[in-house]
């Protein structure tokens, strides 16, 4: 068929992911899941602390207490979607 594009499932992150991605952003932009996909996370709280920790290399003693909510709420939520569990980067 000419002019019909297809486009390979990202299947080997799981349907639950691929479906969370169509929820976020449509059928039509499965071919940027990879570029956009960060991972599964337990809350915006748990991927606010691994970003944090791995991008900024950040080693917070034990008794020092981080509002991960609020990092999530004032910064990241600007750059990232959280799905049903799975975090998107919205600048792909």
């Amino acid at each position: 068929m000419t002019g019909v594009q297809t486009c390979a499932l990202p299947i080997s992150y799981g349907k639950d992911a691929v479906d969370a991605f169509i929820e976020l952003y449509d059928e039509d932009c499965l071919e940027d899941f990879e570029e956009a996909y960060y991972g599964r996370y337990d809350s915006e709280e748990d991927f606010a602390e691994d970003f944090m920790t791995n991008t900024y290399g950040i080693d917070i003693p034990a008794m020092i207490v981080v509002d991960w909510k609020a990092t999530w709420n004032s910064n990241l939520q600007y750059d990232f979607d959280y799905e049903n569990g799975f975090v998107f980067n919205k600048n792909w």
